[in-house]
């Protein structure tokens, strides 16, 4: 099998499974090594290890949600440009 299709082979079959096929691990004279799954460190969200993390992530989230959207406004240029837009189709 040649080199590139090798390459798409295992590109694709690493992108929707979880492993090679035999036949490309054989080809490339690659061996399986057995890897013990570890459990979590956290299990739940409000452990101790991630609580400054998500404490974090909801102040920022609070400071978003706060934010005045005055300033972001687009209205008047909204309509500057559709006024333009009619006045050009009229002419």
């Amino acid at each position: 099998m040649s080199k590139i299709s090798l390459a798409f082979r295992s590109f694709f079959a690493l992108l929707f499974g979880d492993e090679l096929p035999a036949d490309i691990v054989t080809e490339l004279g690659l061996t399986r090594k057995v890897v013990e799954k570890r459990p979590p460190l956290c299990v739940s969200p409000m452990a101790p290890c991630n609580s400054s993390a998500f404490s974090s992530a909801m102040g920022r989230l609070l400071d978003f949600l706060q934010e005045d959207i005055a300033p972001y406004s687009m209205n008047r240029s909204v309509r500057r440009r559709a006024a333009c837009m009619v006045l050009a189709a009229k002419r």
